[in-house]
């Protein structure tokens, strides 16, 4: 017995850390002054690539689909990536 049985609820787990990890990730990129920050991006880079092998291997549609839609910003303003995330994040859970 693993995490779960379903295929798509491992593919929201997956989705739900690798957003968390890529949030992290795009924070530390832009916070230069940050204290140990070059452990702190290896650590955030190896488990969103942990995540993101994960997700391919769950075969869960739905959250890589998710996924690559907070991936990509629309523009609008500075928050739009966590708003796209949020919306994201919604769609996956409750799908």
């Amino acid at each position: 017995m693993g995490v779960t049985t379903s295929k798509n609820w491992l593919g929201v787990i997956v989705f739900v850390l690798s957003v968390g990890a890529l949030w992290c990730f795009l924070t530390l990129l832009q916070d230069k002054g940050y204290p140990n920050r070059s452990r702190h991006l290896v650590a955030q880079g190896t488990l969103l690539g942990i995540g993101l092998a994960l997700l391919v291997m769950s075969n869960s549609a739905t959250s890589r689909a998710c996924f690559c839609n907070c991936c990509v910003p629309d523009g609008r303003n500075e928050n739009s990536f966590y708003e796209t995330a949020t919306l994201a994040l919604c769609t996956a859970l409750y799908s």
